[in-house]
């Protein structure tokens, strides 16, 4: 998802409330389907293990492939609190029509692996002074809270340290992982969309199966995922969302951190977030990153259309090298 900036020149990236991200959906294979089916709520409708949401919104963006709109939504009831967010139509018909500050009505479907929209009617076009930016107050604990900016890295950058906690209490370090193949992704285990993080997670879990099974897999591999939504997301919770995806413990932890940690970690690779920001002005996006024994970058997977598989031959190319 796109984040809006309370300020151009500082990133944001996740409320304490809440959490967010930008992504262009895709159908994924069935044996790599999330399991669990969203909450009805409030102007929805279920049947056979479809579930339909009648939203409102303005229109942010309209991505340049024609399928793709990032949505400032109002709150869906019995589902996700407003966001701001990518979604995908599928169909370019779909968004025919549709202008940057359009305020709409949509359908949104979600299944238990898959989300698409459809069915917009074009209510209004707010224009850019109906948006409106609140002050900032550094010093105010309930305020927005700014991290510093860092560099963005690529293939071959070394990753810096940053400290965590797992899903046992532990502490530790990512210059842990030196001397072996690390890949990361980040996620949040209340996320209720079925194509973004139950999708990243069900994927590192179809990586990590393959991986225990191939003989040309490095020996030293090693997955972790990372909570941005640390005041929800605590060790037993996250030990849960483990449990539930099958995690070997040797082989895949999961762990959180201060902001401060998560923040300029998550600022290398462009995702964008800030303590106390509404959850309307939040944006969703997704990285994993594969790191090699001395910590550089191998590989950037962005969004959610890479295959397992991909994620696989990614470890086994870093422990090559």
């Amino acid at each position: 998802m796109i984040c809006h900036r309370a300020l151009p020149s500082l990133r944001l990236l996740l409320a304490a409330a809440l959490a967010g991200w930008t992504l262009a959906g895709c159908r994924p294979p069935a044996a790599e389907s999330a399991a669990g089916n969203p909450a009805d709520g409030a102007g929805s409708g279920s049947s056979g293990g479809l579930t339909n949401y009648q939203v409102s919104g303005i229109v942010r963006e309209l991505k340049p492939d024609g399928t793709n709109v990032v949505i400032k939504h109002d709150r869906i009831a019995g589902f996700m609190e407003s966001m701001t967010m990518n979604f995908d139509a599928t169909n370019p018909a779909a968004l025919h029509g549709l202008k940057v500050n359009d305020a709409v009505q949509f359908q949104l479907h979600v299944t238990a692996d898959d989300s698409w929209v459809n069915g917009f009617q074009v209510l209004s076009n707010v224009g850019p002074a109906a948006v409106t930016v609140p002050e900032v107050v550094l010093n105010d604990p309930t305020a927005v809270s700014f991290f510093r900016v860092v560099p963005e890295l690529k293939e071959g950058d070394e990753v810096p340290n940053y400290t965590f906690t797992n899903q046992l209490e532990k502490t530790f370090n990512l210059t842990d992982y030196r001397g072996r193949v690390l890949a990361f992704s980040f996620i949040f285990t209340r996320c209720p969309m079925p194509d973004f993080c139950p999708r990243i997670s069900a994927r590192m879990r179809s990586a990590q199966n393959s991986l225990l099974e191939r003989k040309d897999a490095p020996p030293d591999w090693q997955l972790l995922s990372l909570s941005i939504d640390p005041l929800y997301d605590t060790p037993p919770v996250l030990s849960a969302y483990a449990h539930r995806y099958g995690a070997n413990p040797a082989r895949w932890i999961f762990g959180t951190g201060a902001y401060e940690q998560l923040q300029p970690l998550g600022s290398h690779f462009g995702l964008e977030f800030a303590m106390n920001v509404t959850p309307d002005r939040l944006g969703h996006k997704l990285r994993t990153v594969v790191i090699d024994r001395a910590g550089r970058v191998r590989k950037i997977l962005v969004g959610n259309e890479w295959a397992a598989d991909t994620l696989v031959e990614a470890i086994i190319e870093a422990g090559a090298k």
